[in-house]
């Protein structure tokens, strides 16, 4: 969009993002071009939770909570915490789990 002649607020306002990250890819493309504005890939820690099949970690949910020494076959974010914890060793809040199933 710079390369274009976008300005930064036209550029804030068409991709609806902060000022900030405006100005600092205006400074970054006046100091290396369009190149500068590439991806440098995926930020951020990569996914904790990779449950392999032998570990059984979805058979152990078929199977249902009673099993696992619950008083009911209700499955709650606390219990599925709880199964995925003892199948991979991570530690999930129950917060998170939702995101996990």
């Amino acid at each position: 969009m710079f390369d274009r002649g976008s300005t930064q607020g036209e550029v804030v306002r068409a991709l609806s993002v902060s000022h900030q990250s405006g100005s600092r890819w205006h400074r970054a493309w006046v100091d290396g071009g369009s190149a500068a504005l590439a991806s440098s890939g995926k930020r951020g820690p990569s996914a904790r939770l990779f449950i392999r099949p032998a570990q059984g970690g979805g058979k152990v949910l078929r199977k249902g909570a009673r099993p696992q020494g619950y008083a009911t076959d209700l499955w709650t974010l606390d219990r599925v915490a709880a199964v995925i914890e003892s199948v991979t060793g991570v530690i999930y809040h129950r917060g998170l789990v939702w995101k996990v199933l």
